[in-house]
């Protein structure tokens, strides 16, 4: 397996987004989405590389994060005052979003590039099946998640 920053695949990924493709695949998961890229590096993406709190704002996203209340929260996110340049916008809120892990497996020193789109639901249950501990591999990411064309 090569090696690939992540910020080399967001590149990819950004790029990706603004194609027909990547509105499609937007449209598909119901017009908005948020996500987070890894890399798997040596074949494998860590659980460890997806903190707690990256995770827990893609559920948020998703309208799948409960407190401990049991209260259903959105993900919000204020975009800093401070920032060079135009600023989009004050913030966003999202809730019923769809929100996934878009995976990169590379190979052949970076020659070939597979992405998985893995539903951040269905890694949630995939890691604690796995008892929080371990690994996903390309297999696995197969079985899991479904690969994006044109990345």
């Amino acid at each position: 397996m090569g090696t690939m920053k992540e910020t080399e695949l967001q590149k990819k990924i950004t790029k990706w987004l603004r194609s027909d493709l990547g509105v499609e695949w937007i449209i598909y998961n119901g017009g908005g989405c948020s996500y987070d890229t890894k890399v798997a590096h040596g074949g494998k993406l860590y659980f460890s590389k997806i903190p707690e709190h990256q995770r827990d704002s893609l559920m948020k996203a998703g309208g799948t994060y409960q407190d401990k209340k049991g209260r259903f929260l959105p993900l919000t996110h204020k975009i800093s005052d401070s920032a060079l340049g135009f600023k989009p916008m004050d913030g966003f809120a999202m809730f019923g979003a769809y929100g996934c892990l878009l995976v990169g497996f590379v190979e052949g020193g970076g020659r070939k590039l597979e992405v998985f789109d893995i539903d951040i639901n269905d890694w949630v249950k995939f890691v604690e099946g796995k008892g929080g501990r371990g690994s996903l591999n390309y297999e696995e990411a197969m079985e899991l998640g479904r690969v994006i064309k044109g990345v």
